[in-house]
Parts: structure tokens; C-alpha cells; sequence
């Protein structure tokens, strides 16, 4: 008889992450229930008011215990449903993401500049130095350094993301358009130091951000095509010349932000494909309790 063949083996490291579904865990009481080989056990979470409020909207679906720095994380995933609006509004906030500033809007607002542009360079040019070294001291600073600047984005799109729909929500703009970041690093024309930053920057992680507070917040966000809304006079329509952050239209003489023209060309955008359909359609996202 052919001899079976055997399978590979699976190995675990202790600090492992392991996947639960719904019905290998659940809340009670500000606790968490985990379903273990020796039974369930019962554990305090530490909870801020954005988690809470998950909790209470949203539909809980998989999740990640993982074991990080020495502390436990329990990474879970909702389904938020979508809140009805308490009133039709035709106002819409574009929302640019680039290289000048890391958002703006189109109700004229900016966010991250030259400090945060400054933070990041200094980032860049510390693990180039490591890297170069090879060894595994540098190694190991690298990885403590790499590990600290994603906290620093993950702390700095939360705050953005944050502030933007805030802005929406006082503007009683009940729709946020953001751009498609398809090709994002590779229409932005950049020097190699600016190519640097765009990479190491987690857009698609500020625009998770974006949706999932803008839908607790009973906020509507599309996608638009963002192709020629650098260069595009958001007055006139004609094309302009953009210069770093100055965009300039020689038809009608406009001068402004290049980062803010392009917002107000996205905000037009949304506008006119939820006049010609009626409504926008925002797709299903799901956010991250992390």
C-alpha cells in the first residue's frame, strides 16, 4: 500500500494571535467572555467612549486577541448599520488627501503641515541610518522606531479623521466625499524624498477612520474619481497651473491652496453625481475596534 502522506505540522509561538467568531466570545457587564481549552474566563476591558459606542450601534462580527508590547488587545470587527439622516441636505464637505498637508477641505480647513511633514522626514533619515548598519542592535531599533511612527500615524488619522467629521457635523454637511486613493503614490509627481513620505503615510487607514466615525455620526461618505482635481480650477473648470501648494488659474485669475482647490473640485464632483442619480450611494464598511 502507498504510504500517507504526512501533513505539516502547525507551530504556535506563546504570544500567538488567536481568532474567535461570535460564538467563541462575548460581553458582559464591561467584561469580555473568551472561550479557552480550559473554559471561559472573564477579563476587564479598558474601554473609551468610541468603543462604547460601537458596542451599543454596531453588530459584532470576528475578532483577534493579540498579544503586543507586552499588553493584551482584543481587535474586533463590527458591522455599523447606517443611520438614517434627521434631515435631507444637499451640502457636501470634499476631503483631499496629499503631500502638502495630509487633508483638507473644501470648507477651507487643513490638517498636518509642515511640523508633522518635518516629524516624518526626521523618520526617514533615522532608518536609513539603521538600515545601512545591518546589525542587530540596529535591527531591533529599527523595528522599536517603525513600531512608534505607526502609533504616531495611527494617533495622528484618528485625530484628523476626528476633527474632519466634527467639521462636517457643525457645517451641516450631511455628506463627506473623499477621493479615490487608487494610484495614490503614483499621480502625486514627487520628488524621491516626497515619494519617502507618501509611503510611509496610511491613507487608506485615515479614510477607515473617516467612514466609520462619519456613519456613527449619521454622516453619508462616497468615493469620486479624483483624476485632474489638482489642476482643475475649482471656479472656472479650466485647467490651471500648480505650483508645490499654490494652484493658479490664468483664465480667471484665482489663486488659492492647491491642496483646498483640489477639496472643493472633489465636494463639486459628489455634488453633481447625487444630482444626476438622485441620492449618493455610500458602500458597506466595516470598522475596527483596535
Amino acid at each position: 500500500s502507498k504510504k500517507t502522506k504526512e501533513l505539516p505540522r502547525s507551530t504556535f509561538k506563546p504570544t500567538s494571535s488567536v481568532h474567535y467568531d461570535k460564538r467563541t466570545y462575548s460581553f458582559k457587564e464591561g467584561a469580555l467572555s473568551l472561550y479557552t481549552l480550559s473554559g471561559r474566563i472573564v477579563l476587564p476591558m479598558a474601554l473609551g467612549k468610541p468603543q462604547k459606542e460601537y458596542l451599543r450601534i454596531g453588530n459584532p462580527k470576528e475578532a483577534q486577541l493579540v498579544y503586543r508590547n507586552k499588553k493584551w488587545f482584543f481587535n474586533l470587527v463590527f458591522d455599523i448599520p447606517d443611520v438614517p439622516r434627521s434631515a435631507p441636505s444637499g451640502k457636501i464637505l470634499g476631503v483631499d488627501l496629499g503631500e502638502n498637508v495630509v487633508a483638507a477641505t473644501s470648507s477651507g480647513k487643513l490638517y498636518g503641515g509642515r511640523q508633522l511633514r518635518h516629524k516624518r522626514d526626521c523618520a526617514v533619515a533615522q532608518r536609513r541610518r539603521l538600515q545601512r548598519k545591518g546589525t542587530k542592535s540596529s535591527q531591533r531599533k529599527l523595528k522599536a522606531i517603525s513600531d512608534k511612527e505607526a502609533r504616531h500615524i495611527k494617533h495622528t488619522n484618528h485625530s484628523i479623521s476626528k476633527a474632519i467629521v466634527q467639521e462636517a457635523v457643525e457645517s451641516e454637511c450631511f455628506i463627506i466625499a473623499l477621493e479615490n486613493l487608487t494610484n495614490i503614490r503614483d499621480r502625486i509627481k514627487a520628488t524621491k524624498r516626497v515619494r519617502f513620505r507618501l509611503h510611509g503615510w496610511a491613507w487608506a487607514q485615515l479614510q477607515r477612520f473617516i467612514v466609520y466615525k462619519a456613519h456613527a455620526a449619521g454622516l453619508t461618505v462616497v468615493f469620486v474619481n479624483p483624476a485632474y482635481t489638482s489642476t482643475t480650477c475649482a471656479e472656472c473648470k479650466q485647467r490651471g497651473i500648480r505650483v508645490k501648494h499654490r494652484f493658479v488659474c490664468k483664465i480667471c485669475g484665482i489663486q488659492r491652496h492647491s491642496d483646498l482647490n483640489a477639496s472643493l473640485n472633489i465636494s463639486r464632483i459628489a455634488a453633481s453625481a447625487d444630482a444626476a442619480t438622485g441620492a449618493v450611494n455610500h458602500p458597506h464598511m466595516e470598522a475596527a475596534l483596535a
